[in-house]
């Protein structure tokens, strides 16, 4: 919900609550079934013709309403987004389970190669990489404290984009720093299918795993 949900209000009763969207299916499912298995509740999903992207989507007052309790604001909250208060109160393994859905409904996650020429040998290497934008100051800020307190470096960026007028922040983890996530148990969609092809690179010989 900090990531691509958002929730409106029409009248005084009715909610729609996007819990995401994304134009990969395998993914919207799964969010489906984790909200479903952990809340009880029935959600839908569904294509946006138009965008080109899929929903997981529930249209009943009472989520709506569950979800506005953990101080998750109503409407667009694309420039003011933030983590609540209450995630600073909670134990840090939970924050880490926040940090692992801002990546899912954020990040983009893959693993870089490059190559090198030596003595006539050409030597493959690949690294994980993770970049995560936003244009929420605040979001960006409560990412680096949560990674500020797991040890894991990371580099910072600010991007003014040329097709409107904001300004974009973007955190970027690399190499080791993404290995310590996945050796945390930090087991977010994105990190899972980058951990398969770390195992599938190791296992056919494409290239060694550089921890930079």
């Amino acid at each position: 919900m900090l990531g691509d949900g958002n929730i409106y209000k029409y009248r005084k009763s009715y909610y729609k609550t996007d819990f995401a969207s994304s134009n990969d299916k395998n993914f919207i499912e799964y969010v489906a079934k984790i909200i479903q298995n952990n809340l009880g509740i029935k959600v839908h999903v569904h294509k946006h013709t138009l965008q080109n992207c899929w929903y997981v989507q529930n249209f009943e007052r009472k989520i709506g309403k569950l979800i506005t309790s953990f101080d998750i604001p109503i409407g667009n909250k694309t420039k003011i987004v933030e983590l609540p208060k209450w995630c600073w109160y909670v134990p840090l393994k939970l924050r880490i389970k926040i940090l692992e859905g801002l990546i899912d409904a954020e990040g983009y996650v893959c693993l870089k190669k490059y190559t090198i020429k030596y003595k006539n040998k050409t030597y493959t290497y690949n690294y994980p990489y993770i970049e995560i934008k936003t244009i929420s100051k605040n979001l960006i800020n409560d990412i680096s404290k949560i990674l500020d307190e797991l040890k894991i470096n990371y580099s910072r960026f600010l991007t003014k984009r040329k097709e409107c007028k904001n300004v974009e922040y973007s955190i970027t983890i690399i190499g080791k720093n993404v290995l310590k996530l996945i050796e945390l148990h930090s087991f977010s969609y994105k990190l899972k299918n980058l951990y398969c092809k770390l195992q599938t690179a190791s296992e056919t010989g494409e290239g060694q795993t550089e921890r930079l």
